[in-house]
């Protein structure tokens, strides 16, 4: 049975318990990916919480430790630097910050968490801000109350921070599906290593370089689904149509059957072992063509080559930049373009 929701998006039911959605949104990269949701975190700094081993955690909360020392010496030049004129109200700031990346007991609740519920750093320092954040939006003394934006802005410089440090033992299944608000270039290069099968997210457009990424990766992704966040969660089923733009949330043993059979003949047309174009390109009335790859890394090029790609045509290097969290060094430039 199917029925029409307000806003104009088809659901049939699977059980009296158990909807299957259908949401229509825009798809930015071709292919159709059934996994589960990977629900990503952040803006600045991109994550996804999940469970580490006992042996780890003592390494967890080193991490931790050195993103807060280093999230410290940041402010700490900061305020010291010539090249910031630095007046009393941002000095007060620095101070504040310094301040909280200093209270014990917000460190200890960070630490414990950790520990406790054996997660990533990342995540501990996301539900302890939280928490500390919620607190102080009820507080009815105002200048108590607006601190909160301070506690914030740490959040995210422990996060930075964090990315700055030891790369954390973090794996997910190669069917996870990522969702996001939106996901920056940098954190899907990163997440590509796992292979994941799709990506949606609430914002982003055709010509983003998140989304250029994709494409290149042959990762199926739909975007425009606002309010996406707050109708899934970690571990649940989807579905992703990247031809149509569709997305099926607790999708029934009908459509499981449908797009898998999609999914496969997707898959059979981009994996490895495909010829690559040999000879020159040309139109079917024998105008030669010369294609040039558009791209965000390296490693893109090999598959361009595939599809009759013979050169570079524009290579987008902020990617470097935000690889390496600030300016790589010249032999890290010179790899890569020799790459």
């Amino acid at each position: 049975m199917s029925t029409e929701s307000a806003k104009g998006q088809k659901t049939s039911v699977k059980s009296e318990v158990d909807l299957e959605t259908v949401l229509n949104g825009r798809a930015v990269s071709r292919g159709v990916g059934i996994g589960k949701v990977l629900y990503l975190h952040g803006q600045n700094r991109q994550f996804y919480r999940f469970t580490i081993g006992s042996d780890s955690i003592d390494l967890e909360i080193s991490r931790f430790r050195e993103a807060k020392d280093l999230a410290s010496n940041q402010l700490k030049d900061l305020s010291n630097s010539e090249r910031f004129s630095v007046g009393e109200n941002q000095a007060n700031i620095f101070e504040t910050h310094l301040l909280f990346l200093k209270d014990k007991s917000l460190l200890s609740k960070i630490e414990n968490t950790i520990r406790e519920e054996r997660v990533n750093a990342e995540w501990a320092v996301k539900v302890v801000t939280d928490t500390y954040v919620a607190r102080y939006k009820l507080l009815s003394d105002k200048h108590l109350r607006e601190k909160y934006i301070d506690l914030q802005d740490i959040g995210e410089r422990l996060l930075l921070a964090l990315s700055g440090g030891r790369e954390a033992v973090s794996k997910f299944d190669k069917n996870a599906v990522i969702v996001a608000k939106e996901i920056n270039p940098s954190t899907l290069v990163e997440l590509s290593q796992h292979q994941p099968k799709a990506i949606i997210t609430e914002t982003g457009g055709w010509t983003s370089h998140s989304f250029i990424l994709a494409r290149e990766m042959n990762i199926p992704a739909v975007t425009g689904l606002k309010g996406i966040l707050r109708l899934v969660s970690s571990g649940e089923d989807v579905i992703v149509d990247g031809f149509s733009g569709q997305v099926l949330l607790k999708p029934s043993d009908e459509s499981f059957q449908k797009f898998r059979a999609s999914e496969d003949e997707f898959l059979g047309t981009v994996r490895d072992d495909l010829e690559s174009v040999a000879g020159d390109v040309s139109t079917l009335d024998g105008v030669e063509v010369t294609i040039r790859a558009n791209l965000d890394y390296s490693g893109g090029f090999e598959n361009a080559t595939r599809f009759g790609g013979s050169g570079i045509g524009l290579y987008r290097s902020e990617y470097l930049f935000n690889r390496n969290r600030g300016y790589p060094s010249e032999a890290q430039q010179v790899e890569e373009y020799r790459k």
